[in-house]
């Protein structure tokens, strides 16, 4: 409780605050608003921005009929400041007031994804922490995101071109030339070129992409460089060498390596690190969030459930759930010095559920108490339980 009055937010979280925005709805509410009317629309000029709402509206809307489970939580760390918070101060907050908070950035959210189906598990990378629905998702980006990390190659052969190119291939990103598909060595070159400059593409839909040139300068340098072979080992496993990138690839599908990944039926991930997952499964989380009718009762339970098993005072007042560190203390059983005495006699006879401690301090009858020595007191009631304090800067007797 500060000497000025201000109300009490977590000023630990940057742009992280629980408290309400009393004067701006108190502005709002106050303002006259002007009995402007807007004209009718006829029928079948409706605005090019109305369909587009629509149209994003449909694309944001969540379809139930998913492969996965989706349950929405607070983060831990966050919640953890909140309790440091509330037993710092002594401070009461509605858990509808937390969950509100948390929902104005989506990073503030936990989400804890489950598949569906028994027999389906969500392969996991022990080191990067990215997460798969296949084995073959899992080492395609071992291979051809991460290879460098497990996978060492070498220049195996070199070949000249011995025969006239008709055209070329051209990788868009790199600028890399090609030879064409019909060259025998194509596919090996292609997946090596993928392999080593970490481009995660599918072999067909990469080659599709390749653009073709005819130009015959252009072809001439190509046929002037030497065609490389590589051969490949696997850094935890070097006794064996593979001469192409899809025998080592067949080789980790056969032997998926358990010393490399993980499964779990449910994962739980901060929305910040949503980039983890398979992209499909990120847009699935993405419709669910946009409407928050789907999961805002389960962000309730589970702030809730967090406050009741970290044993702190959850109790209901003017229909809200509050949640606060101080059990009731009874004055009447215990004994007070004068100052405190004051303090409670004059919050009992104003008989308000929830007085603004302005109010209070304006009393005459706490004339005697300086303002430091009130605030100081009550400070001391609300931490013990004799007296609740809001995050409006209000109080109440417990």
């Amino acid at each position: 409780m500060s000497k000025n009055n201000n109300k009490i937010d977590l000023t630990s979280l940057e742009g992280f605050s629980l408290e309400p925005k009393w004067e701006v709805l108190s502005n709002q509410v106050d303002k006259k608003t002007g009995l402007k009317f807007k004209q009718k629309q006829k029928r079948g000029t409706k605005s090019s921005g109305f369909n587009m709402g629509r149209i994003q509206k449909n694309y944001n809307k969540y379809n139930e009929k998913q492969q996965i489970t989706i349950s929405v939580k607070p983060r831990i760390e966050l919640i953890n400041i909140i309790k440091e918070k509330i037993k710092a101060t002594g401070v009461s907050y509605s858990i509808k007031e937390i969950c509100d908070t948390l929902c104005e950035k989506k990073n503030r959210l936990c989400i804890q994804i489950e598949l569906k189906n028994d027999e389906d598990l969500f392969i996991i990378n022990r080191s990067t922490e990215m997460c798969y629905l296949s084995q073959k998702d899992a080492v395609d980006d071992i291979i051809y995101k991460y290879g460098k990390d497990y996978i060492y190659s070498k220049v195996a052969a070199e070949y000249e071109f011995k025969k006239a190119l008709k055209y070329a291939l051209q990788c868009k990103t790199t600028k890399r030339l090609f030879p064409p598909p019909s060259f025998h060595y194509f596919e090996n070159i292609v997946k090596n070129h993928l392999f080593e400059n970490a481009i995660n593409k599918e072999y067909t839909s990469y080659v599709n992409g390749l653009e073709r040139i005819d130009d015959q300068e252009t072809i001439d340098v190509l046929m002037k460089t030497k065609i490389q072979t590589f051969e490949y080992k696997i850094i935890a496993k070097k006794d064996k060498t593979y001469n192409s990138i899809e025998s080592l690839r067949t080789d980790m599908l056969r032997d998926f390596n358990k010393n490399l990944f993980t499964t779990r039926k449910k994962i739980t991930v901060n929305y910040s690190d949503l980039n983890t997952l398979p992209v499909l499964l990120k847009k699935d989380i993405d419709r669910y969030l946009y409407d928050k009718k789907l999961w805002a009762k389960q962000l309730y339970v589970n702030c809730l459930i967090h406050f009741k098993k970290s044993k702190y005072i959850i109790y209901k007042k003017h229909k809200f759930t509050f949640v606060c560190n101080s059990k009731v203390r009874n004055c009447e059983s215990s004994s007070l010095n004068e100052k405190s005495e004051l303090i409670l006699k004059t919050i009992s006879d104003l008989k308000s559920s929830q007085l603004p401690i302005k109010t209070l301090i304006s009393k005459i009858e706490l004339s005697p108490l300086t303002t430091t020595e009130l605030l100081k007191e009550l400070r001391w009631l609300v931490k013990e339980g004799f007296v609740r304090e809001f995050s409006d800067s209000s109080i109440c007797l417990a």
